[in-house]
């Protein structure tokens, strides 16, 4: 009985997001989740847990910079991100992604 479990495990699929920026289907881990919390904070969750409602971006600059700007995560967040605190966002997502490029 262990090894069928083992098996099926073993032969799940990654979970597949969509991207706000670029609107590609990639796998979740490949993505950077944006969460808004219950208490109505925005973060950014690197350990793709904390519990609220999430958004994906890819680890990209084009991603980050269309998917903040065009209100992308707002809308995914049913929030509204003030110009401050989207800049603080922008530059904290910047670091976190570590920027691979400008393409996906």
């Amino acid at each position: 009985m262990n090894d069928e479990r083992r098996k099926k495990h073993k032969t799940e699929k990654e979970p597949i997001r969509t991207c706000l920026g670029c609107r590609k289907a990639k796998q979740k881990k490949e993505m950077l989740r944006v969460v808004k919390t219950i208490d109505d904070r925005i973060l950014i969750d690197k350990t793709r847990r904390i519990n609220g409602r999430g958004a994906y971006i890819c680890l990209t600059k084009m991603c980050i910079d269309k998917g903040l700007q065009k209100k992308s995560i707002d809308k995914a967040l049913r929030t509204d991100i003030s110009p401050g605190n989207l800049k603080e966002l922008i530059k904290i997502t910047y670091n976190i992604a570590g920027i691979i490029d400008d393409k996906c």
